[in-house]
């Protein structure tokens, strides 16, 4: 009939080129704003912005099981572009396994009172709940001991780099804020 299926927005200029990838699911634009746009066709959604010339993108060129795509622009340069998803997917599942073998890492060390080692641990995985739990079993242990000082809170507080000192003490600006754990946040200030 003529009609129009879907309407993509988002160059700022004149779109030069399209082409389909991913089996036709996806297509690619270069403008004359020097834009490569990526773009999801199910979901009228832009999925990547690459500005990787200087001026207009007068050519692109997709291979035929869209792995790699080539552009060119006035700016005088040729891009080879290649499909990454699968490596990007593998580095994410690969990063969620190191965050979950650091969680374990960091129960276990709550578990066997290593707080020395379960905070540096915390700031890595960046778990101001967990910090707070340290800090406080760190307290706890102090009190308990003879003269009830927290030379033990200093001596923890003292394993922290730079980064994670400020860190912890943003997480003090909310620990100040609930009663129940203000005491603690004065304490580690």
């Amino acid at each position: 009939t003529g009609a129009c299926l879907k309407t993509f927005q988002g160059h700022t200029a004149g779109v030069l080129r399209v082409g389909f990838v991913t089996r036709g699911m996806q297509m690619v634009t270069t403008g004359a704003d020097s834009l490569i746009k990526l773009w999801t066709i199910k979901t009228n959604e832009c999925a990547g912005t690459f500005d990787a010339h200087s001026d207009k993108v007068w050519a692109l060129a997709v291979e035929q099981d869209g792995a790699r795509i080539a552009t060119a622009g006035s700016d005088a340069v040729v891009n080879l572009w290649e499909d990454a998803t699968e490596e990007m997917e593998a580095e994410k599942r690969a990063a969620a396994d190191r965050k979950v073998v650091q969680t374990q890492k960091l129960e276990n060390l709550l578990r066997s009172k290593q707080y020395d080692k379960a905070i540096t641990t915390a700031f890595e995985l960046n778990h101001p709940r967990h910090v707070l739990q340290i800090l406080q079993g760190v307290f706890e242990e102090s009190k308990s001991s003879v003269g009830g000082d927290s030379s033990k809170l200093n001596e923890v507080i003292g394993l922290l780099n730079a980064a994670q000192i400020t860190k912890l003490m943003e997480y003090v600006v909310e620990w100040n804020t609930r009663p129940r754990d203000t005491f603690l946040a004065q304490c580690v200030l």
